[in-house]
């Protein structure tokens, strides 16, 4: 039964209903899920039908998207979460396994191809894998996973498998596979996520469902359900109503036949849409066609299944939810501190992230990229019952914004953007490094051996002697000797990496741009302030030894050596203390244009930004804290709500930054954190953030975007209290973001302010 009369939110898509009045699933029809570890015991799947036929050794289950993923399919309709599925029967093998601090190792498709075929040996009919590898369409597959495939269409088995979201125009593996059923994401308006892949050539055997904004299980202390956005999730959902399709299927049932339905009854695009229909793959997932064109072939309507079970669908502000950036991209997961470079494998589970897409302008016609204002909706595009499949009525023409801002470097050679080629970038998250190489990475272990070596022995013990410590990556970058950088020239030698959640997301690439010198060495500052290194201290130490070697034995040598003993320390200290305080936020704003790919050293790849430099900045919580007075400053009460309170407000709004949307919700929070008092009186006050919207500013100005933001903070011990809005204007139009006006703010019962 649900709770207090809450109303669980259903997945949103078209005529649901009507297969869900058929059948809620059949226990015979077995759905295995190749992810990332499942916590069975998540209140929203310890009635499912679930169980493992393959379980990575794991003392707890911290990460979500295998949880998430399951939930979609299996969780009950009392639960908070309504499956697709929910009385199929689960088969659940870990391709995934986390790391100790809770992000994913990744996967090689030897792991998928062994997934497969332990499915196949435990009886399934549908594989469902929200997971690839990003390759060129040169590079071949491996053989075990082309073998293992070919066997699922020997055996009649379904595989349905994510395209990716890199927004490129590529299909992961094994989603590029002919025989496999790929699934890309679309809006609820019905058109094509920014982040999902697509490729003319296997458009044919792939379809696209929602994906945006997808409501499932979090394994979160303090909440259950939340939501993420990626091609992972629209594959669960595909793969949920092939179950169905198979659970009222007359026998014998046939699940490459329920693969042809799909496909042969999805709702195609149409050109007077104004989008690139390769992005649409086959089409749009049409169950009204579906049940419509093969109802003989169909069990009757189940007349036990209660509408009362079926419907009450209807979201409620009541749950709570976060919306949370899912752990994975165009590259390996990472650990919360450890860099890209950990990772060895070269598969990593679908990339899955609220994003815009910079479309690979040589494999998509420049104009069919930008969504224009004809771009119709899923809806509007629905089939009459009397037509056949794949030949939909008349679209509607509706008001589409396009979809991103983009700057073309080689064209701007004055101050003006020219916004025709490359996408626009203001992103939020924390530095990390990769090597890029073997050959790179063996360079900095024997640079960082050799400056090891000769380090005074209390900082041997800070430091450890190894290239992958992100503490002594930035300590031997930011090394001077008399007062100058030894081993600064390194720092471009690095693959820099903005993360996300502890997942590379976007390189960081400076060599394209003026003032590239000062980028490197703000990501190494940024890099050391990220992991507990005070760059004041550790500044004045670097100069202290250097002088203390030339005054040994004299009287000044002797103040200096004890001011060296003094700020290593302090040094040793303030790490220490930010061991114990891991909670502490730091985060950095990164604001520049899509450059290009960059290949880690794992083989993935993720999208290259050319930052602007000065738009690059960082905030930590002792920067915050010491703008304070000092009844606050040294509080720890005060420092504990201001970590909750950033803490909340970042995993509730994290995104890449590519839309106008999503650029001005990051530099509005950016601005309220660094430069005005918002985020600090709220957490003088005890408030937390709740709820954002962003929207078409009403103020329009000639060639600006501009967008207002509005952040809504309440007192969590106080429902009776007004809660708080801040608004304010951002013209989103040129490389860095910029606040027009000034920041507004009032009060309203959280009733009216949650509307």
């Amino acid at each position: 039964m649900l709770k207090n009369n809450r109303l669980t939110p259903k997945p949103a898509i078209d005529n649901l209903d009507d297969l869900w009045e058929r059948t809620l699933g059949d226990p015979v029809v077995k759905i295995a899920i190749l992810d990332g570890p499942t916590n069975l015991n998540h209140a929203c799947l310890t009635d499912s039908n679930s169980r493992y036929i393959s379980q990575r050794p794991s003392s707890s289950i911290q990460s979500s998207h295998g949880t998430f993923i399951t939930s979609l399919i299996a969780a009950k309709h009392s639960s908070e979460v309504k499956g697709i599925a929910p009385a199929c029967s689960f088969l659940l093998h870990d391709i995934y396994q986390e790391k100790p601090d809770g992000s994913l190792y990744s996967c090689s498709q030897s792991d998928i191809a062994a997934g497969i075929h332990n499915a196949l040996e435990n009886g399934a009919n549908i594989i469902n894998i929200s997971g690839g590898e990003p390759i060129g369409s040169d590079v071949e597959m491996m053989p075990r996973l082309v073998n293992a495939l070919q066997m699922c269409e020997q055996q009649g088995v379904l595989v349905v498998a994510a395209t990716g979201n890199e927004g490129d125009a590529r299909l992961h593996v094994p989603a590029r596979f002919p025989t496999v059923l790929a699934v890309g994401s679309i809006d609820l308006q019905g058109l094509p996520s920014g982040f999902s892949n697509w490729t003319a050539a296997d458009r044919l055997h792939g379809i696209t469902t929602i994906g945006e904004n997808i409501h499932g299980a979090i394994n979160q202390a303090e909440q259950l359900v939340g939501k993420m956005s990626g091609t992972s999730f629209s594959t669960a959902l595909v793969s949920g109503v092939a179950a169905l399709l198979a659970s009222c299927q007359q026998q014998p049932r046939d699940m490459l036949q329920i693969r042809d339905w799909i496909l042969s009854c999805a709702t195609p695009c149409l050109q007077n849409e104004g989008i690139n229909c390769n992005r649409i793959l086959a089409g749009r997932l049409n169950i009204k066609s579906i049940l419509t064109q093969f109802q003989d072939m169909l069990l009757p309507v189940a007349k036990d299944i209660s509408s009362k079970q079926v419907h009450n669908v209807t979201p409620s502000n009541s749950i709570q939810k976060v919306t949370i950036m899912n752990q994975e991209n165009s590259s390996a997961p990472q650990s919360t501190h450890v860099t890209a470079s950990a990772a060895d494998a070269n598969t990593e589970a679908a990339t899955d992230a609220v994003s815009a897409s910079a479309i690979d302008s040589t494999a998509v016609d420049n104009a069919s990229t930008t969504v224009s204002a004809s771009a119709a909706s899923t809806s509007q595009v629905e089939p009459s019952e009397s037509a056949q499949c794949a030949c939909p009525t008349a679209v509607a023409p509706s008001s589409v914004s396009p979809s991103a801002s983009s700057f073309n470097p080689s064209n701007n050679q004055g101050n003006t953007p020219t916004f025709e080629n490359c996408q626009l970038v203001s992103a939020i998250g924390q530095p990390a490094y990769n090597f890029g190489t073997e050959a790179n990475q063996d360079i900095f272990k024997a640079a960082i051996s050799a400056w090891h070596d000769n380090l005074p022995a209390e900082l041997k013990s800070l430091f450890p002697n190894t290239a992958f410590s992100e503490l002594t990556m930035s300590a031997f970058l930011l090394w001077k000797v008399n007062g100058s950088l030894v081993n600064g020239f390194y720092s471009s030698q690095l693959v820099w990496i903005l993360s996300m959640n502890a997942t590379p997301v976007y390189s960081i690439t400076p060599g394209l741009v003026p003032f590239n010198d000062a980028i490197y060495l703000s990501m190494a500052e940024f890099l050391g302030e990220n992991v507990g290194l005070d760059i004041s201290d550790y500044t004045q130490l670097t100069n202290n030894i250097s002088m203390f070697s030339s005054l040994a034995g004299t009287k000044s040598g002797c103040e200096n050596q004890k001011k060296q003993e003094r700020l290593i320390s302090c040094l040793q200290s303030k790490f220490d203390n930010f061991q114990d305080n891991k909670n502490d936020v730091m985060r950095m704003s990164l604001p520049g244009y899509i450059s290009g790919q960059t290949k880690l050293l794992n083989g993935n790849a993720i999208q290259s930004v050319t930052p602007v430099a000065y738009g690059i900045n960082n905030w930590t919580i002792d920067a915050l804290v010491s703008t304070l007075p000092p009844e606050y400053s040294g509080s720890p009460e005060y420092r504990e709500q201001l970590i909750s309170l950033l803490n909340r407000l970042y995993i509730n709004t994290i995104n890449r930054g590519q839309t106008p949307d999503d650029r001005a919700l990051n530099y509005a929070i950016y601005n309220i954190i660094a430069v005005a008092q918002i985020v600090r009186d709220a957490a003088k006050t005890d408030m937390q953030f709740t709820t954002y919207k962003v929207t078409p500013s009403k103020i329009a100005r000639q060639h600006s975007e501009m967008r207002d933001v509005q952040l809504t903070f309440f007192n969590p011990a106080n429902t009776t209290q007004a809660s708080t809005t801040y608004a304010l204007t951002v013209d989103v139009s040129a490389i860095t973001p910029i606040i027009v006006g000034s920041i507004e703010q009032w009060q309203a019962p959280i009733s009216v302010a949650s509307l």
